[in-house]
């Protein structure tokens, strides 16, 4: 398997006191700087995560290029510039879960430190889409895998690693997150309490409000869906199972971003505990768009002419029944830069206007 490309993967000497003054120090200079050089490349590659995402088309009831989904409020653009202004936060992220992990923090403080970051990346999405929440889902996983990319990388005698162990890591900082924040709640304090100022009321959308059960509360207490947290503190099993291999599959063979992205989001819809979509439908909303996707991979997916005919249809349908698998667009854009951080960037020739049209057999098949 492949392993973490040079620049993500730093061995940084810091000095015994990270305190020090300019020009003091020249080794601990160089090392913040290649620090901070990681930092701006793992940002670039999240970005660029988030809008092949975005642009993936066509994808049922997500906003794509060709049109909003079921999605009134947002559009493609919407997205891009949400991607622009969170971008930069990931890199914060990743230094973040690096010193942590050199001073020798336990997993879960550095990611609660990350944490403080990513109310700030929120604020940052929310001023630059005009209240939208674009990427709200996204600012978890990516801020979550960025730490532990940090976390992984600052150890002493780091050595390559492969996606497994970053999912680990990962899931090591958030144990016990759907206890602690579904089960009793993610503010502790007795009904009417103030809640901590949100990235809503950073970016100046709302007012401070007392606490209110969210609607991944009420789906955990309902229907025992953990949603993106149970998802996390078990390790990403959709990512590495689904969404991963369909795109090492794809890179066997001559296959399009549409195809490859389209064809990895069709699996993850058959698998992951979708709250969005379960919000929007409820449980029959989110098990019939399950079997919808389970019905368009039995007919090859994106990779046949019924497939994808399915998968038009699939889109109209979903729009009519508001309907839209945004988990698993999350997740999507998860894989496309776990991807990117393990194997290069697939969809580098689409950006550079290369596409590729061919036609490619998956040794994926549906089940």
């Amino acid at each position: 398997m492949p392993v973490l490309p040079n620049i993500l993967n730093p061995t940084l000497s810091f000095p015994a006191h990270p305190a020090h003054r300019p020009g003091q120090n020249p080794r601990a200079e160089a090392a913040q700087s290649e620090l901070a050089a990681v930092s701006e490349e793992l940002s670039t590659k999240a970005a660029e995560a988030l809008k092949a995402e975005a642009w993936i088309a066509p994808k049922p009831g997500l906003v794509d290029r060709f049109d909003s989904g079921s999605h009134g409020d947002m559009d493609l653009s919407t997205f891009y510039y949400s991607a622009e202004a969170i971008s930069p936060y990931f890199g914060r992220m990743y230094e973040c879960g690096f010193t942590a992990s050199r001073r020798v923090a336990a997993p879960r403080e550095a990611f609660e430190q990350a944490r403080l970051i990513g109310v700030q990346a929120e604020a940052a999405m929310y001023a630059a889409t005009d209240g939208v929440n674009t990427h709200k889902g996204a600012i978890f996983t990516f801020g979550l895998l960025s730490t532990a990319l940090g976390y992984l990388c600052g150890k002493e005698n780091a050595s390559t690693f492969y996606p497994y162990q970053l999912l680990q890591c990962a899931a090591e900082m958030v144990q016990g997150i759907v206890e602690r924040e579904l089960s009793a709640g993610s503010w502790p304090p007795g009904a009417g309490a103030a809640k901590p100022a949100s990235a809503d009321e950073i970016a100046g959308i709302k007012e401070p409000a007392v606490v209110k059960e969210t609607s991944g509360e009420r789906l955990y207490k309902s229907c025992g869906m953990t949603g993106i947290r149970g998802e996390a503190e078990g390790a990403y099993p959709s990512l590495l199972l689904y969404g991963l291999p369909v795109l090492e599959s794809a890179r066997r063979g001559t296959v399009s971003l549409d195809q490859a992205g389209v064809q990895a989001l069709l699996y993850l819809m058959t698998v992951v505990e979708d709250t969005n979509l379960a919000a929007r439908g409820g449980m029959p909303g989110l098990l019939y768009v399950q079997e919808s996707a389970r019905r368009a991979l039995s007919l090859g997916g994106a990779y046949s002419s019924a497939g994808r005919t399915f998968i038009q249809q699939m889109n109209s349908d979903f729009v009519s029944r508001n309907l839209s698998p945004g988990g698993s667009a999350d997740l999507l854009s998860a894989t496309l830069f776990m991807d990117s951080l393990f194997y290069g960037n697939l969809w580098e020739a689409f950006f550079l206007g290369r596409l590729l049209y061919s036609q490619f057999s998956s040794s994926i098949q549906p089940s």
